[in-house]
Order: structure tokens, then sequence, then C-alpha cells
């Protein structure tokens, strides 16, 4: 019977108890980890896939505008920024200020020549090329 009362009291975890809880949540840790590195991943894609899609309708809205000031066939911005080659984007060199009220301050992204563009995310870099003569600006 004093055996028995003295289980009931007794507090705290066995040092087992402890170990098996560290290993449990180290394999939870272990399953969850590349999900989670795998949504981030695709977040940045979202984003960058967003820059680009609203660079795009802003070249085109240019274009717009151009014609209605100047009549057709309107032109295309000669470039996106005044920033010079080689630049990463940042509050003080945001890029695509020519066409967008907003620049992108990401410094995922940069300037590589007054044509070229590379974002650098988790699956690698991707290069984006813009071109004034038709307006189109992608990979």
């Amino acid at each position: 019977m004093r055996q028995r009362l003295q289980r009931l009291h007794r507090q705290g975890f066995t040092m087992v108890e402890v170990i098996l809880t560290i290993v449990v949540l180290g394999i939870l840790a272990t399953v969850a980890l590349p999900n989670f590195v795998a949504v981030s991943d695709e977040a940045q894609e979202a984003a960058r896939d967003n820059v680009v899609a609203v660079v795009q309708t802003s070249i085109d809205l240019w274009r717009v505008e151009d014609i209605v000031s100047n009549g057709p066939p309107g032109n295309y911005p000669a470039g996106l920024d005044a920033q010079p080659d080689n630049t990463v984007c940042g509050p003080a060199t945001p890029c695509f200020g020519t066409v967008l009220m907003s620049p992108v301050t990401d410094g995922r992204w940069s300037k590589q020549s007054a044509t070229q563009y590379r974002y650098t995310g988790g699956n690698g870099s991707v290069d984006f090329t813009y071109s004034a003569v038709n307006g189109t600006f992608g990979p």
C-alpha cells in the first residue's frame, strides 16, 4: 500500500519519457521541414510571377497611354528604369521605376543590363529580358 501511495505522489517525468518525447518531436520535425521549405520556395516563385505580370501589364498600359496621347501605333518605354547595369534592387536602387508607381525593392531582383533582369530565389536564378520593340518582358 505504501508503494502505491508513493507512486501516486511522485512528480515529474522519467528519463525514458523525456527521451521518447524528444525522439517523437524530432521525427515530426524531420517530416515537416521539407514541406515547409517547399512551401517557401513556392511562395517566392508566386511573388516573382506576380512582379513579372505587373511589369508586363504596366508596359502594356504605357503603350495605351502613348496611343491616347500621340496617336497610333504607340511606343513602348525605352527602358524599365534608370538604374545602372549590375544593380541589385533595393530601397536605394528600386527596379522597374519607369513603369511602376511602386518600384520593386526586393533584393532577389537585379538589373544585369539595359534590357536584362535576374531573379534569384530558392530554386536558382531566372533571367528576364525586356524588348522595347514588341513590349515583352519574360524569360
